[in-house]
């Protein structure tokens, strides 16, 4: 008898490959770029699966429905279309993290437990904050949790622990959220730039959770934090359910087959009040002082005295202080410094347009607009000196009562 293994190697229909790669998009045996043939080791536990009607889709997806709909409420759509892309386009990046907050024992946890079993184990991950963005006392950033993944889970992103890091997660996470390619710092001494597919989903206890600033793209936020738990026996029901491979089959075919609608733009994520709420809240003295200057102050154009001295004014307004211990703040204050050399300085042609509020003499820096920056952009000579003639009121905030003390002053912003 010939053995197995030389009938193999002298047979000329076998398949051979070089290596061993995780290739989400490609097919199990691929032609690489490099002209060598790869077996890809990715794949989705239920892909070959019978194609389920329907009726049996939704009859079976009853209990996901009803605790997704308790956790994500109005946003389960855009979820829906998050995991449906997750699914549908493997090889892809969605470039979108979504942050769901809420108490504990909502059923989040659950929720990724599903989700894990739809992508496979092998591709799902559970990584720690600090551990994902280097943020903790060690420095050290593990990439074990992203890489080779198509699913990683943030459990718990908390304000609490190693230093108050709310203002440096998104900055550590803005790279592994987005990009193709990483630098990764595998377990075992494998180190080095690697292709990765995973995309990125985050839970919290913490409505602080994290500091979202203005015109962010990648975060979705869900605040879950008013939903009302579902009773224990539904949520028993639940963890009965994911034990049935079939209902498994049918959450990966709904997903799979799941029309995407057009408000999901991988790499821009959809605004939510939850975010709007959640940047304002996130804001600093100093941006919610510009915010206010450029809403009230009483003429579009400013010179950068007059933007020192209504930022000082504003300082003190938002905490409620006398004006005279902000005094010189400006100077001193970083975001100030970063916050005016964003602000439009008028030009015309190549020329720098400096005048003062004095009868248009000339002044020592140029003028910034301050808002319609279009209206005033083409604007000759002229009409640019009109508006810097307008006499600016000492106390040109709302409800000033005149004194120094801006204590007395009652408006909301």
């Amino acid at each position: 008898e010939v053995p197995l293994a030389l009938r193999w190697l002298q047979s000329e229909e076998k398949k051979k490959a070089s290596g061993v790669v995780y290739k989400p998009g490609k097919s199990r045996l691929f032609i690489n770029g490099d002209g060598r043939t790869y077996y890809n080791s990715f794949r989705f536990p239920f892909q070959k699966s019978e194609r389920m009607s329907i009726n049996e889709i939704d009859k079976r997806l009853a209990p996901w429905k009803l605790l997704t709909e308790t956790v994500f409420h109005e946003h389960l759509s855009y979820i829906n279309d998050w995991l449906a892309f997750t699914v549908q386009h493997p090889h892809k990046r969605s470039g979108i993290m979504p942050i769901c907050i809420s108490e504990p024992g909502l059923g989040k946890s659950l929720i990724m437990s599903a989700a894990s079993r739809v992508v496979g184990l092998n591709n799902f991950s559970n990584g720690k904050i600090l551990d994902v963005t280097g943020l903790g006392r060690s420095g050290t950033q593990w990439g074990d949790w992203i890489y080779d993944k198509k699913i990683s889970c943030i459990e718990e992103i908390s304000p609490d622990g190693e230093g108050d890091i709310r203002y440096k997660v998104l900055d550590a996470l803005k790279d592994i959220i987005t990009n193709d390619t990483l630098p990764l710092n595998l377990k075992g001494g494998r180190n080095g730039t690697f292709h990765v597919y995973s995309n990125i989903i985050g839970y919290s206890n913490h409505v602080d959770c994290i500091k979202i600033p203005p015109g962010d793209r990648r975060i979705f936020i869900i605040d879950s934090s008013g939903q009302k738990k579902l009773n224990q026996s539904e949520y028993e029901k639940f963890i009965s359910w994911m034990d049935d491979d079939k209902n498994i089959t049918a959450l990966f075919q709904h997903l799979l087959y799941h029309e995407i609608s057009d408000e999901f733009e991988p790499g821009k994520a959809k605004m939510t009040s939850d975010k709007v709420q959640m940047q304002l809240d996130g804001k600093s003295d100093a941006q919610v002082a510009f915010d206010i200057i450029i809403e009230h102050y009483p003429c579009d154009l400013i010179t950068p005295s007059e933007l020192k001295l209504a930022f000082e004014q504003a300082m003190a307004f938002i905490n409620d202080e006398d004006v005279t211990i902000y005094t010189g703040v400006a100077a001193t204050n970083k975001q100030f410094f970063h916050l005016t050399k964003s602000m439009t300085k008028l030009t015309a042609g190549s020329r720098k347009i400096r005048f003062s509020r004095t009868d248009g003499e000339k002044y020592n820096d140029r003028i910034r607009s301050l808002r319609n920056f279009d209206k005033w952009k083409d604007c000759g000579d002229e009409k640019i000196k009109e508006e810097m003639r307008k006499k600016i009121p000492l106390f040109w905030l709302p409800n000033s009562d005149n004194t120094q003390n801006y204590s007395a002053f009652s408006g909301q912003f």
